[in-house]
Parts: C-alpha cells; structure tokens; sequence
C-alpha cells in the first residue's frame, strides 16, 4: 500500500521526530544501527496525529530508547502508529509527590512514575499496530544498577501504569511481540504496578504469538494486571 509514496530516512531522533509529527510521508524507515540514534532526551516524546508506519529491520531491531524521557510515543486524537521490527526501551518515569504529603522537597515524599512508558493512547486515538517489536525496560549496565541501588538508600517508590503501553482508546494489535523486564535491588521500597506491560482503560488489545518476561533479583513487588 506504500508504492509510488514517500518514504522518510530519518537517522536520529531529531529526523524521527520532525518525520512523524510534521511530515506527510506515511512510511519511516529507521536504518540507523548505533543504539544510541534514536535516543530521547528531556522528558521528550513522539507526537502521533496521523496514520504513519515506523518501520525498523527485522534482523538487528534499531533501538528507539525513551529512558530518559516522558515515553517514546503518544498517539492523540485521530492518530493510528503501526510499529514493525523495532525495540522500545521504557522511559525511567518522572518523580511525583507521594499522596498525602504533596509540597514536600525531601525524595522521601516522591515517587517515580510511568505511564506509557513505550507509547501512549490517548483519547480519540484510533489505534496502534505493534509487530515483532521487542518491549525492554531492562537494566543493562553498572549505571543503572548503581541508580537502582541509590533508590533504596533514598527510599524511592515506583508506580507504574501500563509500563509499557497504556490504552485509552481505540483497537491495539500485538504480533510477535516480545515484552522483558527486569528488577534488581529494590527490596526496601514500595513498587505498585498497574498493567506492568500493558494497560487497557478503554479500548481494545488483541495478543498473538507474543511473550513476556519478568526477572526480579532481591525486589519487593506488588501489582495486577497484565504483566
């Protein structure tokens, strides 16, 4: 359905960025293999208001890599995001005010939380197709593990809604997708998870041939729905 239209070769973020939002060709190509070249930064994220496809390659799976910002994309009113061959790693949150002791400076009153971390549905959006996509939130290296370590010792909770894709309207389809999580040192705080891979507040989701795992090294873990 895309011969004879435009094709965009986006090969950072920034270009990913300008290709999705302000361009008009339906079909973007990520050909960058360096992990880090498509990377958001500050709390940044994907704005979807049209029907794009983002299409990455089935053999080394470019990275799209929220950690440090909001989400990777958030589909709004009117939007459709078809993902094919693609890893999605989960944004690490923002820090909110614990409930009840709202207007506190200390870290003890915050919490960090995610919602959506890979992508966002919002109301009005008409839906998202996810295929061979592999769904991380996963530590990887000695910073993160060190950061994971420092929460404890700051006493930091985790509140995760949907980690990493959050439904709040239209038809969502998985296939062949693969979601893995991992937990390490988190034994001393409290972690409240919602739909830890995927929640669905209103809509629709549809599952085949996917996976999911979930390893936890010395964690304290509660939470329902889909993990």
């Amino acid at each position: 359905q895309f011969v004879g239209k435009d094709t965009c070769w986006p090969m950072d973020i920034d270009e990913l960025q300008v290709a999705v939002e302000e361009g008009d060709c339906p079909l973007v190509v990520l050909s960058n293999p360096d992990p880090g070249a498509y990377m958001l930064m500050d709390m940044n994220e994907i704005m979807v208001m049209r029907h794009v496809r983002v299409l990455g390659h089935p053999a080394f799976l470019p990275t799209i890599d929220a950690m440090m910002g909001m989400r990777a994309f958030t589909v709004m009113e009117g939007g459709f995001l078809e993902l094919q061959y693609v890893r999605i790693r989960q944004s690490m949150g923002m820090y909110r005010d614990r409930y009840g002791l709202e207007g506190r400076e200390d870290i003890k009153s915050k919490v960090l939380e995610v919602k959506g971390g890979g992508v966002l549905l919002e109301e009005g959006a008409e839906g998202a197709n996810f295929v061979g996509v592999i769904f991380l939130a996963v530590m990887t290296d000695q910073a993160m593990t060190e950061r994971a370590i420092q929460d404890q010792l700051d006493m930091n909770g985790w509140r995760i809604y949907g980690g990493h894709v959050y439904v709040t309207a239209g038809t969502v389809r998985f296939f062949n997708c693969h979601f893995w999580d991992s937990m390490i040192w988190m034994p001393f705080t409290d972690q409240v998870v919602i739909g830890g891979d995927v929640l669905v507040v209103a809509g629709n989701a549809f599952f085949t041939g996917c996976t999911f795992t979930n390893t936890m090294l010395f964690c304290n873990y509660g939470g329902a729905g889909w993990h």
